[in-house]
C-alpha cells in the first residue's frame, strides 16, 4: 500500500510563440524593454535570490481548439508561479517556435491545486504599500479588483482561510510583519494568496 505523505503540484505548459512579451509572462523577474529600433526586447537575468511566491498569480490554460467564450475545458490554477528552469525551444507543426514552461501550483483555501471547467476567479489581493524595508510605521490598505469580494488575512505568516481576520480597514505595520491575504466571493473561485513583507525600524 502506497501512502502519499507530501505533494506539490507542478504543471508543464507548451506556450505558443516565444516573442518577448509571451516569454515575459514566464520570466517575471526579467526586464521587458524596447530595443534600438523600437522592437520589444527582453533582458533575462539570474533568478538567484528571487522570492518566487512574490510572482504567484492565477494561471488559466485555455485550449486553442475551444472558442474564446467556451470555458468548459479550461484548466485553472488559483495560484502558481513559474519555475526558473532552462528554457527549451521547440517548433510547432505550423513552424511557430514554442517554449515549454513549468509552473509550481499552490493550494487554494479549499486545498485544491487546480480545477477544470468554467471558472470565474476573484482577482488577487494587492497592497497600497509595496513589500520592503521602512524607517517609519506604514498604513497598509488591501484591495481586490473584484467588486464585493471579501478579503481575509493574517499577519504572522500563516496561510489565511475564511476563519482568519476579515479585512475591514487599513493595517498598521509598526513592527516586522508578513501579511498574507486572499479574496473570496460566492460562486467564484478564490484568489490565490498574496504575500507582503515589511521590515525595518517601522517606528
Amino acid at each position: 500500500m502506497d501512502i502519499v505523505l507530501n505533494h506539490t503540484g507542478e504543471l508543464s505548459v507548451p506556450l505558443i510563440y516565444t516573442d518577448p512579451a509571451s516569454i515575459a509572462n514566464t520570466v517575471p523577474w526579467a526586464n521587458l524593454t524596447t530595443g534600438p529600433n523600437g522592437e520589444a526586447k527582453l533582458e533575462i537575468g539570474s533568478a538567484i535570490g528571487q522570492v518566487m511566491n512574490n510572482y504567484a498569480d492565477v494561471l488559466v490554460i485555455h485550449p486553442l481548439a475551444k472558442d474564446d467564450d467556451d470555458l468548459s475545458a479550461d484548466i485553472l490554477l488559483p495560484s502558481a508561479y513559474p519555475m526558473p528552469d532552462t528554457m527549451e525551444m521547440t517548433h510547432s507543426r505550423e513552424g511557430q517556435r514554442i517554449n515549454n514552461a513549468r509552473f509550481k501550483a499552490q493550494k487554494d483555501s479549499a486545498g485544491n491545486y487546480f480545477t477544470i471547467g468554467d471558472n470565474t476567479v476573484v482577482s488577487m489581493v494587492t497592497a497600497s504599500v509595496d513589500s520592503g524595508t521602512y524607517d517609519t510605521a506604514q498604513s497598509v490598505e488591501l484591495s481586490t479588483a473584484t467588486t464585493n469580494a471579501d478579503i481575509y488575512y493574517t499577519t504572522d505568516g500563516t496561510e489565511p482561510t475564511t476563519g482568519s481576520t476579515l479585512y475591514s480597514g487599513a493595517i498598521t505595520v509598526d513592527s516586522a510583519m508578513e501579511i498574507k491575504a486572499f479574496a473570496t466571493k460566492a460562486d467564484y473561485v478564490d484568489s490565490g494568496v498574496s504575500t507582503f513583507y515589511y521590515t525595518g525600524t517601522l517606528t
